[in-house]
């Protein structure tokens, strides 16, 4: 075993240094342009340490929705704000108008679809240079928005010499409520699987995508539970082995993920404690640490401690800076892991900044958030990005790894299979794993007093926000500047 640990993490060390597989490494955000210079198109390009701040011009906004992708070299292609789908020279790609038809489509056509991680890019497997944009609409209901339809878009970057052209679009794969969709590689190292669920049950789905197409779903139903609003975020480690999903009101499920068989099992169940929306969590680039966030804190979760002493660490709370001037307040939102292995959060408002995890793959304040850390020469409207790990590659001594579709020094990390984490009786196994104390819902002044709760030196943070009678309304609903 000992060898195999050894082996993965000198390949994750060194795949920074191979130029391949670079699929996410520009991520396009901004406004269009206008005689303001504060908008405009703005691109973050990770082709370059540290990244470069590229200002361009466009006539697309961007609200929630984003998806952006490259070549394998790091070349952008294209990029949609789940309205309408520019080629790299900013102009509308043939035929790729009026992506996610319908009402919501027409309320917000001319600010960006208003959806956050709402659209997925990936490499078609076995079709040479064309993509898969997964995309999900949503229907404005009597309490949630119901996330549905699920589509996928086609595009072959062979046409029109390089700026690609939309094949089809807006191909209905399904018309269920559900929720966000994640993408993770096959074990096999060619194909994808995209995982979503059922809303209000913990039915889950899980789709192929393979040279014959989009196939599923595959269905697993873990038991019915009381309705709730569905609403939270889901995701998948880089290394394919977990997958989170998190509901607001009820709490999160974290799932082992076979990348041979596509399903889902080991259930441990984090129930609902101090907060009513504790959104999950974005994974350092090593697949341990877990970022869990509401509007205003950031929370930490070593994974390998799940099934000994788990535990919840409040690693930053928002200073509530006006950025870029009151009422915005910068809070803490939507989180994407970078190429550069650093997580990168908007504010949920307009702002001209992007927090920054520094080493989220360390503990506590070691991991070294930086509030605003990334300043941005055009405001950023609250975009989000659905980034799968495209580096991840095949699964090495799995049942599946038959293909030998990769190449040495080809960019793609491979990872072992470990048969004893996927017995049937483990993956058969249901857990609650409770990360704070029974007992009321926490209050921010027990957790002033509480010796049980964990700490850490970031709290002084927060603690400087709760000194401020007048932040300390901002706490209140209806003051946070929404």
């Amino acid at each position: 075993m000992q060898h195999k640990i050894l082996f993965l993490c000198l390949t994750l060390l060194s795949v920074s240094s191979i130029n391949a597989q670079k699929h996410g490494y520009n991520w396009i955000q901004g406004y269009n342009s206008s005689n303001d210079p504060r908008f405009g198109g703005l691109r973050i390009d990770f082709n370059t340490e540290p990244p470069q701040l590229r200002k361009f011009e466009t006539s697309m906004n961007f609200s929630l929705t984003c998806v952006t992708s490259s070549d394998s070299s790091g070349h952008l292609l294209f990029y949609s704000n789940g309205i309408r789908i520019f080629n790299k020279q900013h102009g509308l790609m043939e035929n790729g108008d009026t992506i996610n038809p319908g009402s919501s489509w027409e309320t917000f056509r001319n600010d960006g679809y208003a959806l956050a991680y709402g659209a997925i890019s990936i490499p078609a497997p076995g079709k040479s240079n064309c993509y898969y944009i997964i995309h999900v609409g949503f229907q404005f209901g009597p309490q949630l928005a119901a996330i549905s339809p699920m589509y996928s878009t086609l595009i072959d970057m062979n046409a029109n010499g390089g700026l690609g052209k939309v094949l089809e679009k807006n191909v209905v794969i399904s018309t269920e409520s559900l929720v966000l969709p994640v993408a993770v590689k096959h074990g096999n190292g060619r194909d994808w699987w995209i995982i979503t669920g059922k809303a209000t049950t913990t039915t889950q789905y899980v789709y192929l995508v393979s040279p014959a197409g989009i196939e599923g779903p595959l269905v697993q139903d873990f038991g019915l539970v009381s309705s709730f609003p569905e609403g939270g975020i889901c995701t998948i480690s880089p290394d394919g082995n977990t997958y989170i999903r998190s509901q607001l009101d009820d709490g999160v499920r974290i799932y082992d993920f076979n990348r041979c068989e596509g399903t889902l099992g080991n259930q441990r169940f984090i129930p609902k404690s101090f907060t009513t929306d504790l959104n999950g969590g974005f994974f350092s680039a090593d697949s341990r640490m877990a970022y869990f966030f509401t509007s205003r804190s950031l929370y930490q979760v070593d994974m390998q401690m799940l099934d000994t002493e788990a535990y919840i660490d409040t690693v930053v709370g928002t200073d509530y800076y006006a950025d870029p001037a009151p009422p915005f307040l910068a809070l803490i939102g939507f989180p994407q892991v970078g190429p550069d292995d650093k997580i990168y959060l908007n504010n949920l408002n307009t702002t001209f900044n992007l927090h920054v995890i520094h080493h989220p793959e360390l503990p506590g304040a070691s991991s070294d958030i930086q509030l605003h850390g990334l300043h941005l020469p055009r405001v950023n409207g609250r975009t989000t990005f659905n980034l799968p790990y495209y580096k991840l590659g095949e699964w090495q001594g799995s049942p599946c790894d038959s293909l030998g579709f990769q190449q040495p020094n080809d960019g793609f990390v491979r990872t072992w299979y470990e048969p004893e984490r996927w017995a049937p009786a483990r993956q058969a196994g249901v857990k609650v794993v409770p990360l704070f104390p029974p007992g009321p819902p926490i209050d921010r002044d027990m957790w002033e007093h509480d010796p049980l709760l964990p700490t850490n030196a970031c709290r002084a943070a927060l603690e400087k926000a709760q000194a401020s009678k007048a932040k300390e309304e901002l706490l209140q609903p209806g003051k946070d500047g929404h």
